[in-house]
């Protein structure tokens, strides 16, 4: 909710919810509970199909409404991804300046020093030009090379292109779920 100011106006209350939970897909705002319920609902038709500029596209992401703590349950929505997008790429704006663009530092960190093709270099943003927000949740084009190089960045190199450290350790293990403390959220 403090990285991403349209929050204040959502269906649910944000203010308890952290990157992780959203990471997580655990923000406690669903419509339906199941998996992937939301993913085929009209609330997600309306952010996946209808929603072309930023403020249609985040208006809608924030239309599921609260259900109960974030950090329980495990449900999959792609606008959870768009809004925790958003929220990385404020909290980068604020140590960066406002040139920073968290598709652009992933592009320019990770996926070029990996040498990934060309389509990886890219995504879809809103407002339909480059200067859009990146959609987080879809809109990037792997090739199968592009997952395999990734693949052996995070499982084999654990993070490290050319011998140094680009992932902080402790978090890539965390999200691999390599931590024995936390295994992640239950997902059938």
């Amino acid at each position: 909710g403090d990285y991403v100011p349209e929050s204040a106006s959502s269906a649910g209350d944000w203010t308890a919810v952290t990157f992780k939970n959203a990471l997580d897909m655990a923000t406690g705002h669903y419509e339906l509970p199941g998996f992937q319920a939301d993913e085929y609902g009209p609330i997600m038709a309306a952010f996946l199909d209808e929603s072309e500029t930023y403020a249609d596209k985040i208006s809608n992401a924030f239309r599921f409404p609260y259900q109960q703590p974030a950090g329980q349950l495990w449900n999959y929505r792609t606008s959870d991804t768009f809004i925790v997008t958003r929220a990385m790429h404020n909290f980068l704006v604020q140590q960066e300046g406002s040139s920073a663009d968290i598709f652009k530092m992933m592009r320019d960190e990770v996926y070029i020093p990996l040498h990934l093709s060309a389509g990886a270099l890219a995504s879809l943003r809103t407002d339909n030009r480059e200067s859009g927000f990146p959609f987080g949740g879809y809109g990037l084009f792997f090739t199968t090379d592009d997952i395999a190089k990734l693949a052996l960045f995070l499982n084999v190199d654990g993070g490290k292109i050319d011998g140094v450290q680009v992932l902080q350790p402790a978090l890539l293990a965390a999200a691999l779920e390599q931590d024995a403390e936390y295994r992640g959220l239950n997902t059938s």
